[in-house]
């Protein structure tokens, strides 16, 4: 039964990590699963690394998972904000249900409604004992329990990770120029949206697909020829901005340079070669 679900963890102070569920994601089966099976952090990172979650079988904990569907990261610049944010994406996700990781224990989250979720996840977490501790320090406490997977701010992303972002840049680039390509009869800017959040969600760059899916709507009106600075194209193409949120601009906790001049120019040149050969003809629209 396609009981959708959400398996989240806490990767930061005010950042969630979550995957989707897509089959049995009530709590007498996912929710068994989960405390009978997966009641320990290495597990819990396993589910994480494996990427979205087809289902997990109750009697033996097995996780299906499917591929090339990464976890995705639900960010906010305060506990509140990421708890609003969450439930939002629980919601939009079609999920009854999310299971979210403390460190010890999962808790069971049901969809009541937005505002019922945020309210079950302010008792949890915000209106806690130790949350009410002015002394309490979220961050060591997300280290002290191994919720910290690591820095974002501080990944370095391989060459093939890089690669596959801008890769999914280009599909998107791709949809953008065949929607431009179609007759006006033809066009149809919900098809379009839904596309690009699709592509989007598959990305492993920690963000908000709301604000994603606000920019996208803005989009309908900006009839600015792509070859222009403002344009919808060039917006959604931005290498620059892709290579700012892998951190190409970021330093080490030592004050290096994650990347080298050489491997920002590479990435560059990729992504604009990338784009003449696959997504020829652009400028002209």
């Amino acid at each position: 039964m396609a009981t959708r679900a959400q398996i989240s963890r806490f990767s930061g102070p005010t950042q969630i990590e979550t995957v989707y569920n897509h089959y049995d994601g009530y709590p007498e089966y996912l929710g068994k699963a989960l405390k009978d099976h997966h009641y320990d952090q290495d597990s819990v990172m396993d589910i994480m690394d494996g990427g979205n979650v087809r289902a997990i079988d109750s009697e033996t904990g097995e996780v299906e998972h499917y591929e090339n569907e990464p976890s995705r990261f639900i960010n906010g610049d305060s506990m509140a904000t990421v708890i609003g944010n969450y439930a939002e994406h629980i919601n939009n996700e079609g999920g009854a249900y999310a299971y979210i990781w403390d460190g010890e224990d999962f808790h069971t989250i049901k969809n009541n409604g937005i505002g019922g979720m945020i309210d079950q996840l302010t008792k949890i977490f915000i209106d806690k004992d130790m949350n009410e501790n002015k002394e309490f320090d979220l961050k060591e406490y997300l280290a002290d329990n191994r919720l910290l997977k690591e820095d974002y701010t501080q990944k370095k992303y391989t060459e093939e990770e890089w690669k596959r972002e801008l890769d999914l840049n280009i599909e998107m680039a791709k949809e953008l120029l065949a929607y431009q390509r179609s007759t006006p009869a033809n066009r149809n800017w919900e098809d379009l949206t839904y596309d690009l959040i699709q592509l989007q969600k598959k990305s492993s760059i920690p963000g908000n697909i709301g604000f994603f899916k606000e920019w996208i709507e803005s989009q309908e009106t900006n009839e600015l020829p792509n070859s222009s600075s403002g344009s919808f194209f060039t917006g959604l193409t931005d290498v620059d901005g892709l290579l700012s949120a892998m951190n190409f601009e970021n330093e080490d906790e030592n004050g290096e340079e994650l990347y080298t001049d050489e491997e920002y120019t590479a990435a560059q040149k990729y992504h604009t070669d990338k784009i003449n050969t696959e997504v020829s003809g652009w400028s002209k629209y």
